[in-house]
């Protein structure tokens, strides 16, 4: 781990190129100044407080802040969101989401289209946000759903979102713990989820497979 005046990351490389994974979930790509986020799922705590469910409305205020205060931090020139960015229909939390982009109209900001990207295409085009299905750069290609190895793209390495990778640590006493983290195999990193009450869901490295444990402000890596 690295620990700056405004940052900690722990900085790793992939098919030649520096990396920096952020505890807070982020993936930032110095050669590009390109800050990435995957399944962010702004709007799904008021979606679900509607539904009835009690959810406290300060969480999805909280997650708008700490979205602020990363690119803040980071400084980036682009934010790349892998899909999932907004939960559902319209809701309070977009014009929160509104305001972040309207912090920083110097920066370009792209979205990934993701399964629970309903809203229409033109609604984030129209606030700043460029839409596209699939972004090839430098030899990698960012996507919301993980690519099969027989796609068109073999030649590219591909990083995505979409799963919520989550590993589980066992412990001599039957503790149990299952950790967000970033997953690395041969053809694809798989980014843990940034957004609040997302859940992780469990994931089964193979041979050469590299796991990065987020922990608080700290990550630990694992190597199979």
């Amino acid at each position: 781990m690295i620990r700056t005046e405004n940052l900690s990351y722990f900085p790793f490389e992939l098919k030649s190129h520096t990396f920096h994974l952020l505890p807070e979930k982020a993936l930032y790509w110095p050669l590009h100044k390109m800050l990435i986020l995957a399944d962010v799922h702004i709007g799904k705590i008021s979606h679900f407080r509607r539904a009835g469910a009690s959810l406290p409305l300060a969480a999805a205020n909280k997650q708008i802040v700490k979205l602020q205060e990363l690119i803040n931090r980071v400084q980036p020139s682009a934010i790349v969101f892998l899909g999932d960015l907004f939960h559902s229909d319209f809701n309070s939390e977009w014009n929160a989401f509104q305001s972040v982009l309207k912090a920083h109209p110097d920066k370009e900001f792209i979205l990934i289209e993701g399964n629970h990207d309903v809203l229409d295409v033109q609604i984030y085009r129209q606030t700043g946000v460029e839409v596209k299905s699939q972004l090839v750069i430098d030899g990698f290609i960012l996507s919301h759903h993980p690519l099969e190895v027989n796609n068109n793209h073999t030649n590219l390495y591909t990083l995505c979102g979409h799963l919520h990778p989550g590993y589980l640590l066992e412990g001599k006493g039957r503790q149990r713990l299952r950790l967000p983290c970033l997953w690395l195999s041969k053809h694809q990193a798989v980014l843990p989820a940034y957004g609040d009450f997302t859940g992780t869901y469990p994931i089964e490295p193979q041979s050469g497979d590299i796991v990065f444990l987020i922990s608080g402000l700290q990550i630990n890596r694992l190597d199979f």
